[in-house]
């Protein structure tokens, strides 16, 4: 088993879900800010680093989204798995793109660029920690 982040946060505005990781979070769909703040980034690196002891892996091969929180951390699971094993000569920002252009359809573009803002921290603190390098 291993560690999910149940959490979802629904825009007051314009009812589109993200996650506030960070003070002063605005909707990425509307810009509308967001009245709350939850610590995404520790608990996703905390689950990565847990997938990574228990299954010598970032994905842990199976990943049950229950949440929207969930739904981020897979994204996030396949572009570090996936760039690791398989295209690292290859730039890291241009990779992890083109992954959430085939995985987040055109229409919420704005989904893409939260879930690469929010991969672009876990990656820092990853690697801080000596768990992840790009």
């Amino acid at each position: 088993m291993t560690l999910h982040i149940g959490y979802q946060y629904v825009c007051k505005k314009c009812g589109y879900k993200f996650i506030p990781y960070r003070e002063g979070a605005e909707c990425p769909h509307c810009g509308f800010p967001a009245d709350e703040t939850f610590d995404f980034i520790p608990r996703a690196v905390k689950s990565i680093e847990f997938n990574i002891n228990e299954y010598e892996r970032i994905h842990p091969g199976v990943w049950l989204v229950g949440s929207f929180a969930d739904e981020i951390l897979e994204h996030i699971f396949e572009i570090l798995d996936t760039y690791k094993k398989t295209y690292t000569k290859i730039d890291f920002d241009e990779f992890a793109k083109l992954v959430l252009e085939q995985r987040i359809p055109d229409n919420e573009d704005f989904l893409r660029k939260h879930v690469f803002e929010i991969l672009q921290e876990i990656v820092k603190e990853l690697e801080k920690k000596g768990l992840y390098k790009i």
